[in-house]
């Protein structure tokens, strides 16, 4: 086990690792096997997988994610579609075969641009990645995880493909708010899923970030949040983002009325290890506070 990405990535920080290119999301359920990229030789009809590559090629925030309930029959698969972030919003339907989802304009509609179908998604969804032909870790460490989670919230709760980040494994994605976390105990369960039925972010030592955010604001975020202990969902927006250098920023954030100014910078160095199980260890990257001017 000592050689294991997410062993051997214990020190590397959670903050500002969500992926900064997502908010719009496809979910597809899909029971079978999962490759190691999930649109490379999946045993779906071709055209479906072309129509699935042809929707992020199109929409290029977008991302196709497989998700699966272990034990829940699939005659009818379940589309979920949405959009993260502050106004983010989930709506789901059934789908009578998987070529259904080849007529419906699924760009137009995340786009805001055509009517939605489905139904709306009440309340959140909670992701956890188990893809274990893309990383072991994700396998010993979110299947687990996921059983926890699901004990607690019954339905809420999904086995996704690769989120990302295998080496913070369990990894974790709470939609339609988008929020990351990593490393997540199963001895965590109950205060986690406590949590985010109060649209509260649990533990912010947990928190990867929110998808769709650039990393510089993750990572302002995270030190406003870490500096006043703020833990609502929405509490903290973001009104301006000035480059300084290529590797510095500040960062305007508001919270509670007020406007907070901080520098971050991007420093690259220790630890050195693998970003995933089987690749070469390289030097890592984590912000660091330069300035905070708060009112």
């Amino acid at each position: 086990m000592e050689d294991l990405c997410s062993a051997l990535s214990e020190t590397v920080p959670l903050f500002a690792t969500a992926p900064d290119d997502t908010d719009a999301w496809l979910l597809l359920e899909f029971a079978l096997h999962w490759p190691a990229k999930i649109l490379d030789g999946p045993p779906l009809p071709a055209a479906v997988v072309e129509r699935l590559r042809a929707f992020e090629a199109r929409l290029p925030n977008g991302r196709v994610q497989f998700v699966r309930r272990p034990r829940r029959p699939v005659d009818t698969p379940i589309l979920f579609f949405g959009r993260s972030g502050e106004a983010g919003w989930l709506r789901w339907m059934e789908l009578p075969a998987y070529e259904a989802l080849i007529d419906l304009d699924l760009e137009g509609i995340l786009r805001g641009d055509v009517e939605a179908p489905g139904t709306p998604w009440t309340g959140p969804l909670v992701l956890v990645c188990t893809h274990g032909r893309r990383d072991r870790c994700c396998a010993l460490k979110g299947a687990a995880l996921y059983r926890a989670l699901e004990d607690r919230a019954p339905g809420a709760v999904w086995q996704s493909s690769h989120l990302g980040g295998h080496r913070f494994a369990p990894t974790v994605a709470v939609l339609p708010d988008g929020h990351y976390y990593g490393r997540l105990g199963v001895d965590e369960a109950e205060a986690f899923m406590t949590a985010v039925r109060e649209r509260r972010l649990a533990r912010l030592d947990r928190l990867r970030g929110r998808a769709g955010r650039a990393l510089e604001v993750q990572a302002a975020e995270h030190f406003l949040r870490e500096a006043t202990g703020e833990t609502g969902q929405g509490a903290v927006s973001v009104v301006g983002v000035e480059p300084l250098a290529e590797d510095a920023w500040r960062v305007t954030l508001a919270r509670a009325g007020a406007e907070h100014r901080l520098t971050v910078r991007l420093e690259t160095g220790e630890p050195i290890v693998p970003a995933s199980c089987g690749k070469d260890a390289a030097p890592t990257t984590r912000f660091v506070l330069v300035e905070h001017r708060s009112p």
